[in-house]
Parts: C-alpha cells; sequence; structure tokens
C-alpha cells in the first residue's frame, strides 16, 4: 500500500497555526484530526529544556476512526519563534481496523516526518511497515505472565469504561515506539471492540492531558498512577472494590481467559479472541443496536453469546441474577434476547424457585411484548406453577403489574372457577376503579365484557357486535338479540348471565362502579348541568341494573338523578338547543324551564314582536313570583335569549336585547302594550326618511304616555335607563342619516327625561348634537315641549344653574316667552275621562306592590307603604327645586296663562306638515285606537306620576297636572 493510499493531516505554524496538508475525505474526521493535533502542537518549556528536539507518538482512538501521530518539537520558524510540526495517518473503523490492530499498529517510525516538505516527497513511496505483532511473541519478550496480563486489562477496562477521565495512568516501557505499541497490542486484542474506540495513549507526557489516558514513559514508576506490566507493578491503580465491580462484568476478562486457555493448548489466541469479540459485537449490535451501550448490556450479549442450557446446567448455577439483569436492560421484541431469558426461566423453574415480584412484573411485560413464543409457553407453564400459591391479595397486586395481553392471559385462568374468579372481581374493585371518571367506568365494564366474551371464546366479530349494543342501548333485550343473531358455538345462556346479571357475578366491581357514578353525577351537575352528564350517570347504572328483577331499583336511581338535575339547574346551564324531555320530572322547576325553552319555538320564522311578546309573557305570568325574586336569573336568560335568537334568525331582522330586557321587565300586560306600540313607532322613525312629520309626532307621544305609564312599574328605573340609552342612540343614529338636518329638540328633552338626568336639558349639554348649531328660531318652532309649564321650569332651573348652555336656553325661552305656559302635551295625551279615574286598587304580590299613580302621590298613602320600593330622592329634590323656581321667575313670563294661544309665526310645525296640524285638538296628536283599548282589551288611562315625593294638592282642590305627573299649585 503506498502512503498516499492512507489518510492523512499535518499542522503546523506557518503565518499562523494552520492545517499544511490533508488528504483525509471525511469532514468530520479531519475536523477532529485538527483539533487533536492543535491541542498537542505546543510542549511546556521543561520539556524543551530537557530535549531540545523533543518528538512524541501518540495512539488516539474515537468512534470514527483511529489516530497514529507523531509530533515534532523544538522547530523555529523564521523569526526564530519555537514551533512544532504533526503528521498523522488517519484509520477510518470498519471490519477488519476494529477487528485487527496491527492495521496501524505496526508503522514503522520512518513514515512519519518532521516537516512539509518530507510529507510531500514521500507519498508515492510504499508504507513501512513491521512484522505483525502476536501474544505468544510479546508475553515471553516482555515476561508478561497471564496473571500480569489480566490485571493489564483489568485496568484499562477500569480507566476507560468507568467514567474516570482525567487521570492519565503511566506505563513502563523502553523507550521504543515498537514496545509502545508491542503493549497497545495486547490491550487492543484483550478488550472488546467498543473498548477499543476509548483507547488514547501517548509516548511523552507533553501536550494536552485529557488526550492520553495511558503515558508511556521510561520514568512511569515515577508517577503516582503507574504500571510495569512486565514486573506485575500496578501501584494499587484498582482497589478491593473496583475488582469487584469488574468482576461483577464477566466479559471483560473472557479475551484473557480465551488466551489463556489457547496458550496452553499452543494454539495462536488472537484468531479465537477475535472471533468471540466478533461474536459478542454482533449480539451487540443485534439485540440494542449501534448506539452507545453499557456494561449491562455488554454482559448480557456476553451471556448470550457464551449460551445457556437448562438441560445441562450446573447445580450450584443460579439463573436468578443473570435473568433480573437481563430483565433490567428493557430489550423487548427481540427474538435472541428472548430466547435468552426463556432459557433462563426454565432453568428457575428446574431449580423450583419463585422469581421476586418486581422482576416478575419485568417479566410479565417482556413475554407481552415478545413475538417469541417459546417465552411466552414457558412463562406461561411458569405463572400456573405460582399462582395457585398465592392469597387474593397478591394475585390482585399481580394482575395489576401487567399490560393488557399479560392480563388476559392470568383472567383466563382465574375465570375457571368461582374460588379463584373472586379475585378478578376484587382486582376490578380495588385497582380498576382508582380512576374515578365516566370514562374509566365504561372502559372497566367493557373489559369485563372483554373477559366474559374471552373466556366463553366468542368469535371477535359476534364479541364486538355484543359489547357495543351492550354499551349503547344498554338492556336485557339488546344482549338477547346480539346473541340470538349469532350464528357461532358457544354457550350463549352462560354469556347472557354473565353480562345481564353483572351486579351477581361481579357484585364487588358493580357496587363500586354504581357508587362512583353516583358520586361522579352530585360532584359533576354542581358545576354543570346538561343532559349529556345525566345521560352518562343513566347509561353506567343501566348496565350494572340491567336484570328485570331490578328494575325498580334502577328506575328509583333515575328518579333521583332527575331530580337532582332539576334541583341544580340554573339560567348559566340552561340550554335553548338541548331537548330535556328525558330528564323530565313534575317539578316546578322543570315547568318553569320547560316553558322557557318554548319561547324559541320556530325562532328563526317569528316576528320580532311575537317574541317580544313571548317573554313579556313568560316573566309577567305565572313565573312573575318567582323572578320578582330572582332578577339576575331573569337578566341571565334575556342575555341568553338574545344571543340563541340571533345566531338562529341570519334571515330575518336581529333581535334587540334592549327591547327583551324591557319586554321581561314590565309586569303589567297594559303597559307592555305601550311599551310595544314605541318601539313600533321607534321603528318607524328610524325607517322613515323625515326628521318630522307625523310618524315623529306620533313617536313623541308614544315614547312620553310609556314613561308616564311606567310609574307604576317596580323595574322602572332599569326600563328608564334603557330607554334613554335607545333615545340617545335613535337621535344620534338619525342624525347621522339625515345630512345637514338635525334631529327635532323635544326627542332630545324625551331622552333626557327617561335618562333621570339633574335637568332634562343635561343631555344636550353631554350629547352636544349638530341641533344646537341651528338658528334658534328654528329649534323653538319645531317644539311642542318648550310650550309646556313643565319644561318652562325645567328651562328656568338650567339657566339659572348657569348649564353650559344656559345662554342659549335661555335665548329659547325668551322666543317663547309671550306664548301662554299650556300643558300642551299633556293635554293631547290625557283624556278628561282619564284624569277623573278613580285610583286603582293596590295590587299584592311577592312583597313588592304595584299602585296607581295617583296613590303615589298620596302623601298619607306613600307613608303607609313603607315595605314598598321608596319614592327616589331624585325626584323629591326635583320637585324641591321647582318650588325653588317659583322664586327666580321674576323677569321672565312668570303669569303664564292657561288659555290657548296661537302658534309663533316661525312656519309650520312638523307635525302639521300636510294636514295644518293645530296644537289644541288632541286627535291630530295621538289617533283613535291609540286611546281606546290596551292588551286586555280594556281602556287605556294615561297616568302622569313619577317616582318622587311632592307636597299633597292644596285646600282649593285646583291643581294643574304638568308634563310629568306632577302636582303643583297653581299661581293666581
Amino acid at each position: 500500500m503506498q502512503i498516499k493510499d492512507v489518510w492523512q493531516c499535518c499542522y503546523g505554524h506557518d503565518n499562523g497555526w494552520q492545517v499544511l496538508f490533508n488528504t483525509i475525505e471525511d469532514d468530520r474526521v479531519a475536523k477532529r484530526c485538527t483539533d487533536l493535533l492543535n491541542r498537542n502542537c505546543q510542549a511546556e518549556t521543561k520539556f524543551l529544556l530537557e530535549t531540545p528536539d523533543l518528538s512524541t507518538y501518540g495512539i488516539y482512538c474515537d468512534d470514527l476512526a483511529v489516530y497514529c501521530y507523531k509530533i515534532q518539537y523544538g522547530l523555529s520558524d523564521v523569526q526564530n519563534r519555537s514551533t512544532s510540526f504533526s503528521h498523522a495517518y488517519i484509520f477510518p473503523w470498519n471490519d477488519n481496523v476494529i477487528a485487527e490492530p496491527n492495521t496501524f499498529l505496526t508503522l514503522d517510525e520512518s513514515n512519519f516526518k518532521s516537516s512539509l516538505s518530507e510529507v510531500q516527497s514521500i507519498q508515492n513511496m510504499e508504507l513501512t511497515r513491521r512484522e505483525d505483532y502476536s501474544l505468544m511473541s510479546i508475553f515471553p519478550e516482555m515476561d508478561i505472565d497471564m496473571q500480569e496480563y489480566r490485571e493489564l486489562i483489568d485496568t484499562i477496562f477500569y480507566r476507560f469504561n468507568s467514567g474516570v477521565e482525567n487521570n492519565s495512568i503511566y506505563v513502563k516501557y523502553d523507550g521504543s515506539y515498537k514496545q509502545m505499541c508491542e503493549l497497545l497490542y495486547c490491550i487492543f486484542v484483550g478488550v472488546p471492540f467498543h473498548l477499543r474506540k476509548k483507547i488514547t495513549a501517548r509516548s511523552h507526557q507533553a501536550g494536552n492531558a485529557t488526550d492520553a489516558a495511558l503515558i508511556f514513559s521510561p520514568n512511569a514508576l515515577n508517577e503516582r498512577l503507574h504500571l510495569d506490566p512486565g514486573q506485575g507493578v500496578n501501584n494499587n491503580v484498582l482497589n478491593l472494590s473496583e475488582l469487584e465491580e469488574i468482576d461483577q462484568q464477566v466479559y471483560v476478562n473472557a479475551g484473557v481467559r480465551l488466551a489463556e486457555a489457547c496458550i496452553n493448548k499452543g494454539i495462536i489466541p488472537e484468531t479465537t479472541m477475535r472471533g468471540h469479540f466478533a461474536k459478542l459485537d454482533r449480539y451487540i449490535v443485534e439485540i440494542f443496536g449501534n448506539g452507545e451501550v453499557s456494561d449491562g448490556d455488554i454482559n448480557v450479549a456476553h451471556k448470550i453469546s457464551m449460551g445457556v442450557d437448562p438441560d445441562n446446567m450446573n447445580s450450584s448455577y443460579n439463573p436468578m441474577p443473570d435473568l433480573v439483569k437481563a430483565l433490567s436492560r428493557g430489550i423487548t421484541g427481540n427474538n435472541v434476547f428472548d430466547d435468552y431469558i426463556m432459557k433462563l426461566v426454565m432453568c428457575v423453574q428446574k431449580r423450583k424457585t419463585k422469581i421476586p415480584e418486581k422482576a416478575d412484573a419485568y417479566l410479565a411485560k417482556q413475554v407481552a411484548q415478545s413475538r417469541y413464543n417459546g417465552l411466552k409457553d414457558v412463562y406461561q407453564e411458569y405463572c400456573f406453577q405460582q399462582f395457585i400459591k398465592l392469597s387474593h391479595e397478591e394475585q390482585v397486586r399481580k394482575l395489576s403489574s401487567f399490560d393488557k395481553d399479560g392480563f388476559v392471559e392470568y383472567a383466563n385462568m382465574l375465570m375457571r372457577d368461582q374460588k379463584t374468579r373472586v379475585t378478578l372481581d376484587q382486582y376490578f374493585e380495588t385497582e380498576r376503579l382508582k380512576v374515578e371518571s365516566w370514562d374509566n367506568l365504561l372502559s372497566v365494564i367493557g373489559e369485563i365484557v372483554d373477559l366474559v366474551t374471552r373466556y366463553y371464546r366468542v368469535p371477535a366479530e359476534t364479541a364486538e357486535v355484543l359489547k357495543k349494543k351492550y354499551l349503547e342501548i344498554h338492556n336485557e333485550i339488546a344482549v338477547s338479540d346480539a346473541l340470538d343473531s349469532a350464528d357461532d358455538e358457544f354457550d350463549k345462556d352462560e354469556v347472557y348471565g354473565e353480562i345481564v346479571g353483572m351486579k351477581d357475578r361481579w357484585p364487588l366491581a358493580s357496587q363500586k362502579i354504581v357508587n362512583i357514578a353516583e358520586k361522579l353525577y352530585s360532584y359533576d351537575v354542581s358545576k354543570s348541568v346538561t343532559v349529556s352528564l345525566y345521560r352518562k350517570y343513566e347509561g353506567v347504572i343501566s348496565l350494572i341494573f340491567m336484570s328485570g328483577d331490578d328494575g325498580s331499583e334502577l328506575e328509583e336511581k333515575l328518579n333521583n338523578a332527575r331530580t337532582v338535575f332539576w334541583e341544580m339547574m340554573s339560567p348559566a346551564w340552561f340550554s335553548f338547543k338541548e331537548n330535556y324531555d328525558i330528564v323530565k320530572t313534575n317539578s316546578e322547576v322543570c315547568f318553569r324551564y320547560e316553558a322557557l325553552g318554548s319561547l324559541v319555538k320556530d325562532i328563526d320564522l317569528v316576528d320580532e314582536a311575537e317574541l317580544y311578546g313571548r317573554v313579556n309573557n313568560y316573566f309577567a305570568g305565572s313565573y312573575r313570583e318567582y323572578y320578582d325574586m330572582h332578577t339576575e336569573e331573569r337578566d341571565n336568560i334575556v342575555r341568553m335569549l338574545e344571543s340563541y335568537a340571533n345566531n338562529m334568525r341570519i334571515s330575518v331582522k336581529p333581535i334587540k336585547g334592549s327591547w327583551l330586557q324591557i319586554a321581561a321587565s314590565i309586569s303589567n300586560r297594559g303597559i307592555y302594550t305601550l311599551f310595544d306600540q314605541t318601539r313600533a313607532e321607534i321603528d318607524s322613525y328610524m325607517d322613515s326618511s323625515q326628521l318630522g312629520g307625523d310618524i315623529y309626532a306620533r313617536l313623541v307621544v308614544s315614547v312620553y304616555r310609556l314613561h308616564d305609564a311606567l310609574v307604576i312599574e317596580t323595574e322602572r328605573g332599569k326600563i328608564n335607563r334603557i330607554m334613554a340609552a335607545e333615545l340617545e342612540q335613535v337621535c344620534m343614529e338619525k342624525g347621522k342619516t339625515v345630512g345637514s338636518a338635525s334631529v327635532p329638540l323635544d326627542l332630545w328633552l324625551i331622552g333626557g327625561l327617561y335618562a333621570n338626568q339633574n335637568n332634562l336639558f343635561c343631555l344636550l349639554e353631554k350629547k352636544m348634537p349638530s341641533l344646537l348649531e341651528q338658528k334658534n328660531e328654528d329649534i323653538v318652532k319645531y317644539s311642542l315641549l318648550l310650550l309646556d309649564k313643565k319644561i318652562i321650569r325645567e328651562a328656568k332651573l338650567y339657566v339659572s344653574s348657569k348649564g353650559l348652555l344656559a345662554k342659549q336656553v335661555k335665548i329659547w325661552l325668551d322666543l317663547v316667552k309671550d306664548k301662554p305656559g299650556k300643558n300642551y302635551l299633556a293635554d293631547n295625551l290625557v283624556s278628561k275621562e282619564t284624569k277623573m279615574e278613580s285610583r286603582q286598587k293596590v295590587k299584592k304580590g311577592t312583597g313588592k306592590r304595584t299602585v296607581s299613580p295617583d296613590e303615589l302621590w298620596d302623601e298619607s298613602f306613600v307613608i303607609k307603604s313603607k315595605n314598598e320600593e321608596p319614592i327616589t330622592s331624585l325626584d323629591k329634590k326635583k320637585a324641591e327645586q321647582w318650588q325653588h323656581t317659583e322664586q327666580i321667575e321674576q323677569g321672565w313670563t312668570d303669569n303664564l296663562q292657561d288659555d290657548c294661544m296661537n302658534p309663533m309665526d316661525t312656519g309650520s310645525h312638523p307635525a302639521s306638515m300636510n294636514q295644518g296640524f293645530k296644537l289644541k285638538q288632541k286627535d291630530d296628536f295621538m289617533s283613535d285606537s291609540d286611546q281606546r283599548m290596551d292588551y286586555y282589551g280594556n281602556p287605556l288611562s294615561h297616568t302622569h306620576a313619577q317616582t318622587s315625593d311632592v307636597k299633597k294638592n292644596d285646600s282649593s282642590g285646583k291643581n294643574d297636572k304638568g308634563l310629568f305627573g306632577f302636582f303643583r299649585k297653581k299661581k293666581e
């Protein structure tokens, strides 16, 4: 072989340390070689002073290759600086290199050069080699006996295989490269292939210490850790515990024993040793793969390579340690390994010993995952021998350690008679039902069915159909039908009895399943009430109490579950999409939620007005008393209903949550009719392209009428807030759609009325609508409310309080000061007959009472109603403020006349367009249909009351009913 055919690498200093020559074809090997030479390119000064032309040889092995190198120190560069030159030959591992160390150890020193030019000049020359080394020639030459050889191999094994990385061992030699290679040859051929890839050695301690576990030196005995193979000197490198550890790894000295046996017979040992290590390596790869292996792995592979013969087993041999070590490796699915396990188990059986429980669990897992039938059969035989010796408790623990396949083997054996069957029942009760979940309950029941069908040899397809019908339909007829339809031959009566009579055949497990199901249901229903939860409970319980004799007990348990279902139900868990027929009971709660579910019938088709009506019927009807005490539930239901309705009503007009809230809050059906009319008027106005006109006039009237009527509603505050927000939205949205025009003033003022502001004009101040930018004359001429005494008082109060718009409002008052202060809107809303209606009787309810408007302003009546919702302090404050306003009206039109007056000549009013509107005629404001009938067909009475404290009427009985229903003494 020519030198150029071997990978080489030269490293030195030429304008910096660098690779000077490289023929390595593998980049990984090239990098490792470069790093190796770089780490060792410089020697300490003390070594150079002792030997100026110092050179060192090295053998370095890793998982990729073996690197044979020489480093020549003591060289100088052009600047007379100390440098070195390294020349390395690299042999990548292959079957020949790893098996035959002579491939790289027989290189002669003459092949290594000290300069680049020399290296380049020898590339076409033949590689110079010494004769192959052999143990039979080296041992006599160096006076090494077998005991010394064993100590050498033990030391090498411990140094390279124990994780002791930093302490180099000094080896005594005569200083020649030849003897260094001879000793290394003895080491290489005496250790397994995997360990050969860890050997590192150097002929001098100069360089990086971590790159040489073995340092050859003539003065080795002067160092702390040393050995002299020819003289048996070891310096106690290995202590007693370390030697005991090595003895546990029987493969370590296998090569030494083979060498000794061959030499004693006069046979060349290398051939036998090479064959042994090659066989060991094949087993290692076959069983453990090509990755890193441990001593335990190699020891098992060695045992397998040596073979185990149960029939010729030495009586002193105890297979248990080998079995435990082998099982601890965790090797599965390998027939060679499983055959070894099988033979060890056979040895155990012959000794009539018992495998420890932990090892037995590993063995059961090993068998379950094995594809080797021989191991399965042997282990099953062993199990039968051991199982009859165990108590029920011990059997349960054993069963719990198996995987599915291992468990099946034991279970089939336990199913043979009732005595051993108790163990299975106990196993399911104590082990399989530890996890308390619905899935696990069904899983355990399914496992019991699988056990039964396997034991009675029910064909797989029939067993699957039977199990599916049993778990899904869970009644005995389904089980009977599944068995009757099967053409297969098996004991159908026994299978039927096992499944239908589960409570009797498996009493412990059945009772535990029932207990867990009831516990789970009780816990889960407190977190979320769903039909699917009830179905889970019903499914499990029905499987246990399937027998006809237990029908009453089953029904009792299901009735209890349905009762708990409705007791725990709340709006948060109610679903409009759900069908609750399966959980129906005769309880009031069930009826209430059933009625709630009917609200969404044909939800995607019904008109929105009908849906609002349904909601009002539901909350104001039979369940009013309940929801008066549970307003939060009502609000949650309304939110749910809005979401559900709008998700379903894709092709029709969406539902407004605000209208739903009002519909649910109004308790009086007559008032609901007013609300429904108001809602329709708002929709009409928003759909209209006009700001004024008839639609606008009807809207103002309707909104005002509703507000006046709401005084008797217990939820009036909430309703007013919602209406205020809606009216504000109407104003804002309408203003966006009509261009430069503005929403008339009256709509803003009524919005302020609902908003319960400190003053009606505060809403204008808050929103600053574009209306304020118009001419004041135009603003006034479109207003009806500015002609009303109540509004005039509010305006004066606002001006006196110096509101942000005080100046503008004062201008408005100046523009209407010559107009008589007439309750125009009130007079056009309320008929004389309505005004003369007697007070309504108090309606008794659930702690809250509904009263007539007149009763609210009867001070003596209000005092008696201490348990009622109090009159708001804000309205009382307003009444006081209005009284104060009397004192600041000087300079204004104090004595506003009650007489009618002609409108100010500011143009036609929007409500009179196209029909000659006259303020004095109520019919121009409100149609007959608006005045006559309520939701129940009774005449509507328009009330004028607001929830605030006011003074009683004066003794003369002459009262002026203001726009918002307050009684105030008229100025003479």
